[in-house]
């Protein structure tokens, strides 16, 4: 497999840093991006870019250390919270999980199209296909960036790029640090708070593996299931029917376009 230049985004902890150190470890040209420099310290033999991506420019990433063959958009808030206590974390949650990675992927398309290869893994999440008490405001953005990525996925085939969408079940990962534990005071949700300490977790490594595969293949499927229980839900939820989707959709293209 040839040496690639690839952007980790969110790799203080969880998926992002195991996921820029097994890159890193398999030789190639690795960047990767952090919210604090302080979270650098697992990050050595990479380059290692910090930025604030809820009050900094993400497209700053593409034109400080681009440009990238491979673009992984990672980085995100986890919010589990009743859509009435979610306040002012809406706008937040909304801007690190959506508007971030699709204003960071059009700043790295220019390049990808002009050499005409180029890989965009988007982190999504069983939520953007199961809506479930306490996840109204995350889902949305992880559906919106879901949907999104797999319009983009036609919109740039032509040139080469594939988009793929990434689909974890339930990791522990750091995501919902400092979120989940800030339980609104008199809620009348607390159940959903109680129920938010027993999610279960999975290895990490599993989407280490999807990734390494994705990365191998010349055209890989949209809809990448990470982990037993992701793929389990989406088979139960019938959506697993990748490329017969993908082949219904093109054909939707030429009629409507």
């Amino acid at each position: 497999m040839r040496k690639l230049s690839i952007l980790v985004t969110g790799c203080g902890s969880g998926f992002g840093r195991s996921l820029a150190q097994a890159l890193r470890d398999d030789g190639h040209a690795v960047t990767a991006h952090v919210r604090r420099q302080d979270q650098a310290g697992a990050l050595s033999g990479m380059t290692v870019a910090p930025l604030d991506l809820s009050v900094e420019d993400p497209q700053l990433l593409v034109q400080r250390h681009g440009p990238f063959d491979v673009v992984i958009n990672n980085a995100g808030i986890g919010l589990r919270r009743a859509l009435e206590d979610s306040g002012e974390l809406l706008a937040e949650v909304l801007e690190v999980n959506l508007h971030v990675p699709l204003r960071l992927t059009a700043a790295a398309l220019p390049y990808m199209r002009a050499q005409g290869f180029g890989k965009v893994l988007n982190v999504t999440s069983l939520s953007a296909f199961a809506g479930l008490a306490g996840d109204s405001v995350y889902a949305a953005s992880k559906a919106a960036l879901h949907r999104a990525s797999e319009a983009l996925r036609y919109e740039v085939e032509q040139f080469g790029i594939h988009v793929c969408s990434l689909v974890p079940g339930a990791y522990a990962t750091g995501l919902t640090d400092g979120l989940e534990k800030q339980v609104p005071e008199a809620s009348a949700y607390g159940f959903l708070y109680q129920a938010a300490e027993d999610r279960p977790t999975a290895d990490l490594q599993e989407l280490v593996a999807v990734v390494r595969r994705v990365l191998s293949e010349d055209n890989p499927p949209f809809l990448q299931p990470v982990g037993a229980q992701a793929q389990a839900v989406l088979e139960r939820l019938g959506v697993l029917n990748g490329r017969e989707r993908e082949s219904y959709l093109r054909s939707l293209q030429e009629h409507l376009v």
